[in-house]
């Protein structure tokens, strides 16, 4: 059973809006020259926090999309983009791109493992065009089910 509150279509929407601020933030950080943003705790920090707003919602998005088709009930974070996959919802080819990004969030959120500043500029730089693939049809499926 679908929660109201978490899946109402006002909230649905604010999520997209998130993604889609989080996203225009990575863009304009993947711009820096590499000591600028290096050199600077601000721009890290928002990176990691903007990269961590983006993918949580996504992922939220993503798990209503799974609820609102009953396509089965995801047991981790990773398995909500794993079922999408198995759906034809995401396409396979991007599998190791999100294993990657999964655990790249984990490792922010529970510290695993130190991730490097020059890492989370690389991951920016690198992941920004596919990050906006990836909302693109996140949303548009996500529309099609609210």
């Amino acid at each position: 059973m679908r929660d109201k509150t978490f899946f109402s279509e006002e909230n649905l929407k604010s999520r997209i809006m998130s993604a889609e601020e989080a996203l225009n933030i990575l863009e304009r950080l993947s711009k820096l020259s590499d000591d600028e943003f290096l050199n600077n705790d601000i721009y890290i920090f928002a990176a990691k926090g903007a990269f961590l707003t983006y993918i949580q919602a996504i992922l939220d998005m993503a798990n209503y999309i799974i609820a609102a088709k009953e396509l089965g009930i995801p047991s981790s974070y990773g398995n909500i983009l794993e079922i999408l996959g198995d759906h034809g919802i995401i396409p396979n080819k991007w599998r190791k791109k999100l294993e990657k990004v999964i655990g790249i969030r984990d490792n922010i959120l529970h510290s695993k493992e130190k991730i490097s500043a020059k890492s989370i500029l690389d991951l920016v730089r690198e992941k920004t065009s596919f990050f906006k693939e990836l909302l693109d049809l996140i949303r548009k499926e996500l529309l099609s089910v609210i």
